[in-house]
C-alpha cells in the first residue's frame, strides 16, 4: 500500500500490509524489503497515475528479487481504503502473478 491508512485497512480485515508512505520507496524500505524472509509480495497500487508510477518503479526494483502479485482493485475506487469503506471485502479481491514488468504494461 502507498498510505498508512490503506496498510490499517488490510490489517482490520487480517491480512498483514505495509505501508511506503506515499508513492514512492525510499532506499531502505527497499533495502528492509530485500532482506526480509518474504518470498512474495502482494502489491495493492492506488489506481490513478501516481500509484502506478509506483507500481512500475517497485516491479523494477523488487522483480528481479522477490515474487510479485498485483491486487486488483474494482473501479471506481481509487485505493483500498476507500473499497473497504464502501463494502468491498479485500480478501475477494482479484490477484494478479506477475513474471515480467512487459507482461503488465
Amino acid at each position: 500500500s502507498e498510505a498508512e491508512i490503506d496498510a490499517m485497512t488490510w490489517m482490520s480485515a487480517g491480512i498483514p500490509a505495509i505501508a511506503t508512505g506515499g508513492a514512492h520507496m525510499s532506499d531502505k524500505q527497499f533495502e528492509i524489503i530485500l532482506k526480509s524472509p518474504l518470498k512474495k509480495l502482494y502489491i495493492c497500487p492506488d489506481q490513478d497515475a501516481a500509484g502506478i508510477k509506483f507500481l512500475k518503479k517497485v516491479m523494477k526494483l523488487l522483480l528481479p528479487f522477490k515474487k510479485i502479485a498485483i491486487i486488483e482493485l474494482p473501479k471506481p475506487f481509487k485505493d483500498s481504503n476507500e473499497a473497504h469503506v464502501a463494502g468491498i471485502k479485500l480478501n475477494e479481491l482479484g490477484i494478479r502473478e506477475v513474471t515480467s514488468t512487459i507482461k503488465i504494461f
